[in-house]
């Protein structure tokens, strides 16, 4: 009788460590398998470029050079130039970047006095003087 309980307590332990092999080989499979997909390597935890990889190649929380905010300055002061009245978000839409990228640049310009706004919060709309 003894030997039998001992086989069962092997084969109890047989199975619940081919049930843990079973689980990491999965877990392996899925996390290949994802890693593979664009758009899902973000549920695997890893740093990802903005929602359509637009305007952002850095990580996330990661400052932007005194350079890249001069370059993006230049760059909506002469969009704005040649399409006036528009809002942040049409602007951010026509620049091809996020909105939230472009809010020091328009304090730059509206601090320098080039930029004239009308309207309040969304519904600003931005000239150039």
């Amino acid at each position: 009788m003894k030997k039998s309980a001992a086989i069962q307590a092997l084969v109890a332990k047989f199975v619940d460590d081919l049930e843990d092999l079973i689980v990491a080989s999965t877990l392996d499979s899925v996390s290949a398998a994802l890693s593979k997909r664009p758009g899902l390597s973000s549920l695997l935890g890893k740093a990802t470029k903005s929602s359509a990889g637009r305007g952002r190649e850095r990580e996330k929380g990661a400052k932007r050079s005194p350079e890249e905010i001069a370059q993006l300055t230049d760059q909506l002061h002469k969009f704005i130039l040649k399409n006036p009245g528009l809002r942040i978000e049409q602007i951010a839409e026509g620049l091809g970047i996020d909105t939230k990228e472009l809010v020091l640049p328009i304090k730059k310009l509206a601090a320098a006095k080039v930029l004239s706004t009308k309207g309040q919060k969304r519904a600003t709309r931005y000239s150039a003087k």
